[in-house]
């Protein structure tokens, strides 16, 4: 097995904190202001879709950093 490098904790955790997210919705969607939802998903979907287009053999230092903010805005959504 090799070494996780940098690159890979980010989309580790970028996945990790996608599923957390995917769960908090469906867990408060019935309890969540309209805004609140509105802004979780838009902030999910844009992680998402860095995600899939982020192959780790391919995951250069500027998509690492994209995914951790776009990870850190999913986070700053679900206060």
């Amino acid at each position: 097995q090799r070494q996780m490098c940098i690159r890979d904790r980010h989309k580790e955790d970028a996945v990790k904190t996608l599923n957390e997210a995917n769960n908090a919705l469906a867990a408060n969607k019935k309890v969540w202001e309209k805004d609140k939802k509105k802004n979780v998903k838009a902030q999910i979907g844009h992680l998402g879709k860095l995600i899939s287009k982020a192959p780790i053999d391919k995951l250069n230092e500027e998509k690492a950093a994209s995914l951790h903010e776009a990870a850190e805005a999913v986070r700053e959504a679900l206060r």
